[in-house]
């Protein structure tokens, strides 16, 4: 029965309302939230985030500092220039069928943090899918992914659909 289970992404609301900037702030927020809560191997003075394909934030989580202290160094790159050895994170956004397997596939034993939002079902092996929806962003989280990965995710990340404003 858990493995059945943890094949189900989690569907969490997450908090950040969305503003006249709109969905490009909140989805940059909850991303930066989500690296927060995660633990790598070794510890990172900065977490390098790599962000492959155009993605719902835009231009909004580069280079910022974390509220643990850490620096997120944003590099953005096509699927062709991608490499997983220059990232701790991966940010996905829309690329090919073709491109996002390789991708994805590439994470395997290492330890990079996964998000996109481009996944809706949250099916295609990143950890957290973000979405837009009306009055804010949403995440699911692939319990498998998460499993899978060389990267600790506290579970106080679902803290992060249970801010004020968050409908829950």
């Amino acid at each position: 029965m858990t493995i059945v289970a943890s094949l189900w992404p989690i569907s969490t609301q997450t908090s950040a309302p969305v503003a006249s900037d709109g969905i490009a702030i909140a989805t940059a927020d909850i991303a930066s939230g989500i690296v927060t809560y995660a633990r790598w191997p070794s510890d990172l003075r900065a977490v390098r985030l790599c962000i492959v394909g155009p993605t719902t934030m835009g231009g909004r989580i580069d280079n910022r500092r974390l509220i643990n202290g850490q620096m997120l160094a944003t590099s953005r790159m096509t699927a062709a220039q991608w490499s997983a050895d220059q990232c701790d994170a991966l940010y996905l956004g829309r690329t090919t069928a073709v491109e996002r397997t390789t991708i994805i596939r590439s994470l395997t034993n290492r330890p990079i943090l996964s998000m996109t939002d481009s996944d809706p079902q949250c099916v295609h092996g990143s950890m957290f899918c973000l979405r837009s929806v009306t009055g804010g962003v949403t995440f699911d989280l692939n319990i498998d992914a998460v499993s899978r990965s060389r990267v600790r995710v506290d579970p106080r990340v679902l803290a992060l659909a249970r801010r004020p404003g968050s409908g829950r």
